[in-house]
């Protein structure tokens, strides 16, 4: 079984006969109470999103989560075509199931694809990965002070909040996990 103050973002376990991947947790701690873990997370099968409570000291089963490495291919419509390396099949996994990493796959990125009973239920990213910058604003002499951000859109068309000294045509080292700006490249 897996302690409930074990689950963290991108986890999986089951409940309820259900297969459930973490999208948040908090840990909320009152005064002379127990602690309360609050998690948000999707029901893989069904794609819902709900919120879960448990007390800290209940356990939930652990889902048989293997991994395995693939090759990001191509996007096809609402899903995003993947092939193993090993056997070279190629297979779909629908963008809903990506989350956020749709947006920081690359041409022949080489990932780890988690798959439930031989079914495919999300991937593992590199802790960060390297994108161009393909629009921002300049920066504004004298706006200096602080830690001032402002808009910026990446090659793959996501956008997020730079620092000012960004500019157009920059690489830039993204987080996967949260999807903030990390360093230039």
């Amino acid at each position: 079984m897996l302690a409930v103050t074990d689950l963290r973002k991108g986890a999986a376990f089951q409940d309820e006969g259900e297969l459930w991947r973490v999208l948040e947790y908090k840990h909320i701690k009152v005064a002379r109470g127990g602690a309360t873990i609050k998690v948000k997370v999707r029901n893989v099968n069904s794609g819902s999103i709900t919120e879960k409570s448990y007390n800290s000291g209940d356990k939930v089963e652990p889902a048989n989560i293997t991994n395995y490495p693939a090759q990001y291919l191509y996007p096809e419509g609402e899903n995003f075509i993947f092939m193993d390396t090993n056997t070279y099949e190629q297979f779909p996994i629908n963008a809903e199931l990506l989350g956020l990493g749709v947006n920081f796959l690359q041409d022949n990125m080489i990932v780890d694809v988690q798959f439930f009973d031989e079914r495919p239920i999300g991937i593992q990213l590199p802790p960060s990965v390297v994108l161009e910058v393909t629009y921002t604003e300049p920066a504004v002499k004298g706006n200096s002070s602080g830690n001032i951000t402002k808009p910026a859109t990446v090659s793959s068309g996501y956008k997020l909040n730079v620092p000012s000294f960004v500019n157009t045509g920059d690489k830039i080292k993204i987080n996967t996990d949260s999807g903030e700006y990390i360093e230039r490249a």
